[in-house]
């Protein structure tokens, strides 16, 4: 009998290891998954059991920035530090970036503004400014959509090394480009709708 790991049994189970969700269990899903025994810690005297912890510290940031998931967003008031920053004759202002908790990805400011980041310093001509950031939050904070789609990507970020199938990898491939398409459209609807003009792509400025 063939399953398909999108029908309700299967997303239903993935929908409840919200409240148990962690760095162990969701390494230990992807392990079953790919047919292996589930595990309890990580043992790091086994090479696959070191490659999926760096894997997995790799790919949670990353996929933290390819979209701005709601749950991660926070909003907060800049500190102005300076009002005439030092060998910076383009901005009026200095601004330190929020590190409680830390900033992964600016996302949004209050007004919208020119501006430009150089470490965790934000320089611009406004003399208040607001933002909304991506944080990392804790495994225990993610929400269904999001312990599913990281499970998937253990898996398919895990198949070769696991089983040396390519199928495999394309099929987890798939599964995990499958369930990135649904959390999205999860998380765009707690986003109002909004039109977006093209220069706004132009007015961060990343150093």
């Amino acid at each position: 009998m063939e399953w398909d790991i999108l029908s309700p049994p299967f997303f239903y189970f993935f929908c409840l290891v919200k409240n148990m969700a962690n760095k162990v269990k969701i390494i230990s899903d992807a392990f079953v998954l790919l047919g292996k025994q589930a595990i309890n810690v990580l043992d790091y005297t086994n090479p696959i059991h070191v490659a999926a912890s760096s894997i997995y510290d790799t790919v949670l940031p990353d996929l933290l920035c390819k979209a701005p998931w709601r749950y991660t967003v926070i909003n907060k008031t800049l500190n102005r530090i300076n009002d005439t920053p030092n060998n910076n004759e383009e901005w009026q202002y200095e601004f330190e970036l929020p590190d409680d908790p830390k900033i992964l990805l600016l996302y949004k400011t209050y007004p919208e503004m020119d501006y430009q980041i150089y470490q965790n310093r934000l320089y611009c001509n406004e003399l208040e400014v607001k933002v909304d950031y991506v944080y990392q939050s804790a495994e225990t904070e993610f929400p269904p959509y999001f312990v599913s789609l990281m499970v998937y990507s253990m898996t398919f970020h895990l198949a070769m090394a696991v089983t040396q199938t390519v199928t495999l990898v394309q099929f987890w491939q798939q599964r995990y480009e499958q369930q990135k398409t649904i959390a999205e459209g999860i998380n765009g609807n707690q986003i109002p709708s909004q039109i977006i003009g093209n220069d706004i792509v132009y007015k961060a400025h990343f150093s």
